[in-house]
């Protein structure tokens, strides 16, 4: 679908879209028609995290970057135990307690909470945790206007 008078087409962009990223023959008929366009193209492509597995579909977050874990569970699977925090533990701690110490801080997560260390944060602190997907910079630009 070719779609006119849009913000893309405004700035020089052919707007191709949305399609559905899991329906192969689509992504595929999109793809040939966008390189028959001439200049600059925008695919706007949909996808669903961990399409096709209930146990990521259900937590896309922290299935976004994983070790090894069981199929049938989801669960991890344990190797020998850590001899240290990795970083996004620490930062996930350190942003907690600077947290209680200083009402202004506030998180902003592109759809990865577990994966940057943000659970703990989002969970003492909902009215200062703002999940805006992958969105990163216009949940900034959003989200702390007033700050």
């Amino acid at each position: 679908m070719v779609l006119k008078n849009m913000f893309f087409e405004d700035i020089g962009f052919t707007y191709l879209g949305p399609v559905d990223g899991h329906d192969i023959e689509k992504l595929e008929n999109i793809l040939e028609l966008s390189k028959k366009i001439d200049g600059p193209t925008l695919v706007h492509v949909m996808t669903k995290k961990g399409k096709g597995y209930e146990i990521a579909e259900k937590n896309p977050d922290k299935f976004h970057g994983t070790s090894k874990f069981d199929v049938e569970t989801g669960y991890p699977i344990v190797g020998a135990p850590l001899q240290h925090t990795d970083y996004s533990a620490a930062f996930g701690n350190k942003i907690v307690e600077l947290a209680e110490k200083n009402e202004k801080i506030v998180a902003v997560s592109a759809a990865m909470k577990d994966g940057t260390g943000l659970t703990q944060f989002a969970e003492k602190f909902p009215e200062r945790f703002f999940d805006i997907g992958i969105a990163e910079g216009h949940g900034v630009r959003t989200n702390c206007r007033n700050g």
